[in-house]
């Protein structure tokens, strides 16, 4: 989808019109072809892709916060900040059942009009405990979208003195339009998780992202609604002694936008958890290799100690994009800690 803008608007340069309709084609072949900011550590920042997914961790409480850079050989970056944290609470003694709630914000800042869409969300949802270590999850997720265009980062045509851009001359725009915007936006999510035994773990979801549908245009001539996100994922994880190996997919539709992500993480216990405390007396190492269809070939890896998990990845771009970006694609670092209260699934939890 970024390709595809950078094309517009190279094409806007060489037909001498302002900026602004750059601009204005950024925000609204944007609109059209809807592609949501992405994670290569999908799984590890799991309210970004499914509000069901809040709570379902080994603990009771987890704060994770993200940062990715892309596309840095190409003029300005694409930069994603994220955090994250979600818990577990209500517990039902007799039935197994819980409430699940979290906090999902993220703020991503795109190109040299550094435009930026913002994403405050809060989720809420129900976990059945359906038998032994078998679980269901339904959430809901609202909040408030926020999108604005830095005016001082551009250049304007009338500001073009015959050999270089002189911001201070008038820009002689038409500013009617609004460019900076907030709307309200709803998801829904299903989670289901099911550890036959300590050895074997099996975990899967489906959600439904931004149904209100609306307005992004960052002008009031014409009208883009957002298009509607739908998302399949999941995996397994297995346990060999000290050896773990989990396989992941996530499926993403939005309009006529499909990601594909499907790969492995694998791990190595360099202690042995706790039969009573679980994660909090781990140390283990990880490292894992995704395939996002078409785009791009992942490389990570992750250390855990006593319920921190310290993340990097890479993305090795091979799209038809690689000609401008030499191969490079986008470097992902990732925190998280677990916290454990009283609440907590054992160690057959899907989370690393």
């Amino acid at each position: 989808m970024k390709s595809k803008i950078r094309e517009y608007i190279k094409k806007m340069e060489m037909s001498k019109k302002t900026v602004l309709s750059a601009a204005i084609v950024l925000a609204n072949v944007a609109g059209y072809t809807q592609g949501d900011t992405h994670y290569s550590q999908f799984y590890s920042l799991p309210l970004a892709i499914n509000p069901a997914t809040a709570g379902m961790f080994e603990g009771s409480l987890r704060a994770t916060a993200d940062y990715r850079t892309q596309w840095t050989s190409v003029t300005t970056p694409w930069k994603t900040m994220a955090f994250s944290t979600d818990f577990k609470f209500g517990e039902d003694d007799q039935s197994g059942n819980f409430f699940n709630g979290g906090v999902m914000v993220y703020n991503d800042i795109a190109g040299d009009s550094k435009y930026k869409t913002g994403l405050y969300n809060l989720a809420f949802g129900y976990t059945v405990h359906v038998q032994y270590e078998s679980y269901f999850t339904m959430a809901l997720q609202g909040g408030l979208i926020q999108n604005s265009i830095d005016y001082g980062a551009l250049n304007w045509e009338s500001q073009y003195n015959g050999y270089e851009f002189d911001q201070s001359k008038p820009t002689m725009e038409n500013k009617d339009g609004s460019f900076s915007y907030n709307r309200g936006d709803v998801s829904l999510g299903l989670y289901y998780f099911n550890a036959t035994n300590e050895k074997y773990t099996f975990f899967g979801g489906i959600a439904a992202n931004h149904l209100l549908g609306h307005n992004i245009s960052m002008t009031q001539v014409v009208k883009d609604h957002i298009m509607r996100k739908y998302t399949a994922h999941g995996g397994c994880q297995m346990v060999f002694d000290r050896f773990g190996f989990i396989p992941n997919f996530l499926f993403v539709y939005q309009g006529p936008n499909m990601v594909t992500n499907f790969g492995a993480d694998y791990k190595i216990w360099l202690t042995d958890q706790s039969q009573y405390t679980g994660f909090i007396d781990e140390i283990s190492v990880g490292w894992g290799t995704y395939y996002r269809f078409g785009d791009a070939v992942l490389a990570s890896a992750r250390f855990n100690y006593a319920g921190f998990s310290l993340m990097g990845s890479y993305d090795f771009n091979i799209s038809k994009f690689k000609t401008a970006t030499l191969g490079r694609g986008g470097l992902e670092i990732l925190l998280s800690y677990r916290a454990q209260f009283g609440i907590g699934k054992g160690r057959s939890t899907k989370f690393l």
